[in-house]
């Protein structure tokens, strides 16, 4: 009954911070926060119950699930689907079930008690986002042009905010909101990205790049190579299809690891679709929405890199 209570009034209490307190009015702490308190969630889903998993949690500790039709408004009250209060396990993980339509699957994050998900604003110079905004825990998806002014692109640079970009030389990447608002910029001159020391090194020392440059002998050569191509991300191409061969629309195909979303794209209109991650044993998830509004998916176990690969859902 307590918790019920703690629960109710913390509905009440974040209804009338998003209705009544302009963008803004919640100010930073002045100590840092505790790490882990926004977690994005990863979807499963068995017959007809979805499950929303969280990782790296506070162990044994109180949470706020929210799932919400919008990412950018989650707790807005014609957007919000679910929400409860649980615990997290001794190691830091959550699984909660729930029921809802596939189209008004969103946004899932777990937050602590009394930490209320603010919209934070997305700008992209020489770009374009699929969010303009977007609240702690959601994964935006931004793209750039091939070339600009005759000039092709060379890679992402992150201006503002708490992000860490999927990968920073790939025209279409990913990244989870943070708490705070977000710039990046398209560069599209290679000017711009720092060149590197032969072999890769940073030119100072004895690094392990001068190898290639010294090393006289084929083997030292392979060896210095091999480490290039270990830490290097690796490309996972396929289609995604229909078991009569034909192409859903707007499929979302995500890379998970220990149930974390680490990429995400979505298919072009012939099913094609490329992720670029380190090399590794993934799972991944192919979704889309049939003519009838259900969400079908499939999951399957791959090692990257991997080429022709074809999803059939």
């Amino acid at each position: 009954m307590k918790k019920a209570f703690r629960l109710s009034a913390w509905i009440t209490a974040a209804a009338m911070a998003v209705s009544l307190l302009p963008m803004g009015a919640f100010a930073a702490p002045a100590a840092p926060e505790a790490t882990n308190t926004i977690v994005e969630g990863a979807y499963t889903k068995e017959n007809t119950q979805w499950y929303v998993s969280f990782n790296d949690l506070e162990a044994e500790a109180d949470y706020i699930v929210i799932v919400s039709r919008s990412a950018e408004q989650p707790l807005a009250a014609e957007n919000l689907v679910y929400l409860t209060e649980t615990a997290s396990t001794d190691t830091g993980t959550l699984t909660v079930p729930f029921r809802a339509a596939a189209e008004d699957i969103r946004y899932a994050v777990a937050c602590r008690p009394g930490k209320i998900p603010e919209s934070r604003t997305i700008r992209v110079n020489g770009g374009t986002a699929d969010l303009e905004q977007a609240a702690a825990g959601a994964v935006v998806t931004i793209t750039a042009p091939a070339e600009q002014d005759g000039k092709p692109f060379a890679r992402w640079k992150v201006e503002a905010g708490d992000i860490t970009l999927a990968e920073e030389t790939a025209r279409q990447t990913t990244f989870v909101m943070g708490s705070l608002d977000v710039e990046v910029t398209a560069c599209y001159d290679t000017k711009d990205s720092p060149t590197p020391a032969p072999g890769g090194g940073d030119g100072d020392g004895d690094g392990g790049g001068a190898i290639i440059a010294l090393a006289a002998g084929a083997a030292a050569v392979a060896v210095a190579v091999g480490v290039v191509t270990t830490v290097a991300p690796v490309a996972v191409r396929g289609r995604v299809e229909l078991a009569d061969h034909t192409v859903p629309a707007n499929a979302r195909i995500s890379l998970l690891q220990d149930g974390k979303v680490v990429a995400q794209t979505t298919a072009n209109a012939e099913g094609s679709f490329e992720l670029k991650v380190k090399r590794g044993n993934y799972e991944l998830t192919a979704v889309y929405t049939d003519a009838n509004g259900q969400l079908v998916h499939k999951t399957i176990q791959i090692k990257a890199p991997v080429k022709g690969l074809t999803v059939t859902l």
